[in-house]
């Protein structure tokens, strides 16, 4: 049972460990405790697969029936939360390397400038577009930030 654990807390800074009796009952309770804070920027399937990581196991059963079926209810609650965490950290490292790729899309899209004597500034396209039709120094508007 304990190896586990081990299991859990290797995705997982802390897991919370709850036993009470109701009556001839039993409750156990296991709440995962993750790391940080979520981030409110990430994706709709990221916080969703965050939310289905920190679901606990609750269990109301008899001490009998928690003899009989607690360890293999902990292993079916622990290898569900691999396959999330695993889908989780699919999904972070596609939300990475589309951030890097936007960022380095938009680098390349972001003309080079030069300073020409006079302090008028020439625009050089990135491509090779033939741009002679286009004038050659930008026009400020009152949106501009110059």
């Amino acid at each position: 049972m304990f190896s586990t654990f081990a299991q859990m807390l290797a995705n997982d800074e802390r897991i919370q460990f709850t036993i009470t009796k109701q009556g001839e009952s039993i409750t156990v309770l296991i709440q995962p405790v993750f790391k940080g804070a979520a981030n409110t920027d990430t994706s709709e399937t990221v916080q969703e697969l965050r939310a289905a990581l920190a679901m606990p196991l609750y269990i109301v059963a008899s001490p009998a029936a928690l003899d009989a079926g607690f360890p293999n209810s902990l292993t079916q609650y622990t290898q569900t939360r691999e396959r999330l965490h695993d889908s989780l950290s699919d999904a972070l490292t596609r939300v990475k390397e589309n951030s890097k790729s936007a960022v380095s899309k938009a680098e390349q899209a972001e003309p080079k400038t030069k300073t020409k004597t006079g302090g008028q500034v020439t625009v050089e396209p990135l491509d090779n577009t033939d741009h002679s039709s286009q004038s050659e120094t930008p026009t400020i508007t009152s949106k501009s930030l110059f």
